[in-house]
């Protein structure tokens, strides 16, 4: 888990380090999500991070409709300050975004 803060030192030393570094920046209502993608490029690949802060679930509720074929609905209750914070890593190999191990790539960051 990285935090805001440490998410904001990473983006630093990276903005040092890559010439070509940049972020994008997406927000979503449903479910609340904030994400921040970071793109870079390494020696013969490039990389992009993406960092994604979203409220804690602090409830799951399931309604079921009692006839064949029926709609099944889920509502989330979230948490007001509590949240959750990830850090994925994807390589671009030819157009597609594929997940790669970060710590595969955390000596390209010190």
């Amino acid at each position: 888990m990285i935090n805001q803060e440490r998410w904001q030192e990473l983006q630093e030393r990276l903005r040092q380090k890559f010439s070509d570094f940049h972020l994008e920046i997406k927000d979503l209502a449903e479910p609340p999500l904030h994400q921040e993608y970071a793109y870079f490029s390494l020696p013969h690949q490039e990389l992009r991070l993406i960092w994604t802060k979203k409220p804690r679930v602090l409830d799951k509720k399931t309604h079921y409709s009692n006839r064949i074929g029926g709609e099944t609905t889920i509502n989330y209750q979230y948490a007001a300050d509590e949240y959750v914070f990830t850090l994925d890593a994807e390589i671009n190999q030819g157009g597609t975004w594929l997940k790669t191990d970060l710590n595969e790539l955390i000596t390209y960051f010190n």
